[in-house]
């Protein structure tokens, strides 16, 4: 994980990541015609472990625990991000795509501005590192879901925006 983290940061990650897209989908509790299983609620636990600016953009790490049959709500990320499984299984629901099952030692790459749900479909809690890039002034994650606007905070209260 350190050695990706060191890698990136001798990248010009900016053309990494993406740039951000300002067509925030619309409100809604569907991916791909469907509801995610599981029920949406934050992470059991969220550590900030490294935050590194670059320019007007900063790069953060956070470590997350999400609880066994819990799901991430609807999302959008405004820059992209990569989430990489520590331990347990983690499934990633995004638009146009099938979902994604992850274990221990993998990884996955979550688009900017794509709708998704990251969600614990193992047996046990999922241990994981999430990796954005954001302009300084912009959220990590966007909630598109309805009635979840407390889920906002997640992320906003470990960067104390």
């Amino acid at each position: 994980m350190f050695k990706l983290i060191v890698l990136l940061l001798s990248m010009d990650i900016t053309n990494v990541f993406g740039l951000p897209n300002p067509n925030i989908p619309p409100v809604s509790d569907l991916i791909n015609g469907q509801v995610p299983p599981m029920t949406p609620t934050l992470a059991k636990e969220q550590s900030l472990e490294m935050s590194q600016k670059i320019g007007n953009m900063t790069l953060y790490t956070h470590r997350t625990l999400r609880s066994k049959g819990t799901r991430a709500p609807i999302h959008v990320h405004p820059f992209g991000g990569q989430t990489c499984v520590i331990s347990g299984e983690m499934t990633l629901y995004m638009d146009g795509e099938k979902p994604a099952k992850k274990v221990a030692g993998e990884c996955y790459w979550m688009p900017a501005v794509t709708r998704m749900s990251g969600v614990n479909t193992g047996d046990s809690d999922a241990l994981m590192f999430d990796t954005f890039l954001v302009d300084n002034e912009d959220d990590i994650w966007i909630i598109v879901e309805p009635n979840l606007p407390f889920t906002q905070k997640q992320y906003n209260s470990v960067l104390n925006h």
